[in-house]
């Protein structure tokens, strides 16, 4: 259950994964990408969890939900418990 800063992301995490994740970086403090799953995501998703606050996926989604963000089209975003975001890229055939 290894954490990764968003700068040190492995090579084939999904180009999409990295912009909302280089995205939500840029807004919050101490954001962490980890490679665990959270509620048995399926592979190649990932969660985005913050230190910190634990509203902020909720608050995150309303606001993709309002389209005031701007997510990629093809990309699904769950909130979680309370405290992390699950990233669902596309699914790769």
């Amino acid at each position: 259950m290894a954490s990764l800063l968003i700068t040190e992301l492995p090579d084939d995490v999904a180009q999409v994964v990295r912009e909302v994740a280089r995205y939500l970086e840029v807004r919050t403090e101490d954001l962490v990408v980890a490679d665990h799953t959270h509620e048995e995501l399926r592979e190649g998703a990932y969660s985005i969890a913050y230190e910190g606050q634990y509203d902020w996926p909720f608050h995150f989604t309303e606001e993709v939900f309002r389209k005031t963000v701007d997510v990629p089209r093809d990309l699904f975003l769950e909130a979680g418990t309370g405290w992390f975001l699950a990233v669902y890229p596309p699914k790769e055939d």
